[in-house]
């Protein structure tokens, strides 16, 4: 019945540091254990990537809007039109043939045409398959035991936590753990709603009011002050 925030980085993934120190092959056991591997090898896109540098090492700065429907990710699947995940150097999970005990939902998938850069020459080489890789994955077992994975430490970052989808992919898998998804919210916009008139009968009592009383008005105005001069 535990529950487990995970995030690894591909070049620290062996230990978790701390108050709670975990041996150097302890924590691929657990997750073995659970039917869950961790790849190191980082998920790169050479066409659609967040240009920072100007250096093709830009093609591991990786966002995504493809969410699986799950409560951890409840915002964001309503929203991915307007929300991305960012993430820098990112690894990915392979999930068991059949973890024992445990279900999991790949939550966040890298966007369509995404590799996996072996040789690290950030180029998607001949033996390089493309395709979509989970970048997040949550589990569960039959008795509430739940556990949110992140394929990449930095989406906690400071600087990538100031994107709005980072925030709502952390917000929600915590709420999820928690078991409190009913408090996922909407994105709420501070547009102005423009205000349509479909038919003629709308149209007529919408400048009429904006016209035709202002209108009466000056004519009301008009003739009671001609009624007062004319008394003078």
């Amino acid at each position: 019945g535990g529950r487990i925030l995970l995030a690894l980085d591909i070049d620290r993934s062996d230990g978790v540091s701390g108050s709670i120190q975990v041996g150097a092959d302890e924590l691929p056991k657990f997750l073995d254990g659970i039917g869950l591997r961790y790849n190191k090898v980082p998920v790169a896109h050479d066409e659609r990537f967040v240009t920072n540098s100007r250096q093709k090492s830009d093609r591991y700065f990786i966002f995504s809007n493809k969410f699986a429907k799950h409560p951890a990710t409840s915002t964001l699947a309503a929203n991915s039109d307007r929300l991305t995940v960012m993430s820098f150097r990112s690894g990915s999970w392979d999930i068991a043939a059949a973890p024992k005990d445990w279900k999991f939902t790949p939550i966040i998938l890298s966007i369509t045409g995404s590799f996996l850069d072996e040789n690290g020459n950030f180029e998607a080489d001949a033996n390089e398959k493309r395709g979509n890789y989970p970048l997040a994955v949550a589990g569960e077992t039959a008795n509430h035991a739940k556990i949110m994975a992140f394929a990449d430490a930095s989406l906690f970052s400071d600087t990538l936590m100031k994107v709005s989808g980072n925030q709502f992919a952390v917000l929600d898998s915590v709420r999820w753990l928690s078991d409190r998804s009913e408090q996922a919210g909407g994105i709420e916009s501070e547009e102005d709603v423009l205000i349509r008139h479909e038919n003629s009968r709308e149209t007529l009592v919408f400048h009429g009011s904006i016209c035709f009383f202002p209108l009466l008005v000056l004519v009301a105005g008009f003739v009671v002050n001609r009624r007062q001069r004319g008394k003078g």
